[in-house]
């Protein structure tokens, strides 16, 4: 995360032509003159909930996700968005059930637009999430290879991170690692390194905030706050 100086005035000057674009209709100049985040953050929006056409033409990809360490909050989330935006692009996504243990065993359950509706508001790991490392990357590179996996997703906390470290490092003895590997950090505790914040650990700590004050206020209701 970097922060830059903005001057206010530009920041005004954009926030009232934004909205001058939509009082007057021009939604697409409203769109345009936002500031480039703010673009990415509506796109993808729209990928979210815009349904893909069926029509396509070309080879599609199969990528894959799995949830490592322990359950957090957004892992869900974060798979619900990955399989959305890759469906738009005509991508198969495979979900990996029970984290490393479930890929050397190869139990991989497909993902599409429909059957991940709901995921973004449920928490834990609906694919099954363990704090485990990928011991047996012999078998995890075959497994991998027989489903044709072109690129995997490692959605999780440290573990995560290791993971795809030890991915990594054996790329020169298994071909089938040779594959985009990506980390999105979802951890409640914070410590994945490369990063300021993952993902859950703001909720994990407003959590904390609400039943602290549950717990004060039923000790103030029976005389003992």
């Amino acid at each position: 995360h970097v922060i830059v100086k903005v001057p206010l005035s530009k920041v005004i000057s954009h926030t009232r032509r934004v909205r001058e674009e939509r009082r007057k209709g021009s939604y697409g100049e409203a769109v345009s003159s936002a500031h480039p985040p703010a673009l990415i953050i509506i796109a993808c929006k729209l990928q979210l909930i815009a349904e893909p056409p069926n029509f396509f033409f070309g080879v599609s990809k199969n990528f894959g996700v799995i949830h490592v360490g322990s359950p957090a909050a957004g892992m869900n989330g974060v798979t619900h968005a990955f399989v959305r935006i890759a469906n738009h692009s005509k991508f198969n996504v495979y979900g990996i059930e029970g984290s490393w243990e479930g890929l050397m065993e190869a139990r991989f359950r497909e993902l599409n637009w429909g059957n991940v509706a709901g995921w973004m508001s449920r928490g834990g790991s609906e694919l099954g999430s363990k704090r485990q490392l990928p011991t047996d990357v012999e078998r995890i590179a075959e497994a991998l290879n027989d489903q044709n996996i072109e690129g995997l997703l490692i959605v999780g906390g440290f573990e995560a991170f290791h993971s795809a470290k030890i991915l990594q490092d054996a790329r020169n003895n298994y071909a089938a690692l040779n594959i985009p590997i990506i980390v999105i950090p979802c951890s409640i505790a914070n410590n994945v390194p490369g990063t300021c914040n993952a993902i859950g650990t703001d909720t994990a700590l407003n959590e904390i905030c609400r039943q602290v004050d549950n717990i004060q206020q039923g000790a103030r209701g029976s005389g003992k706050g």
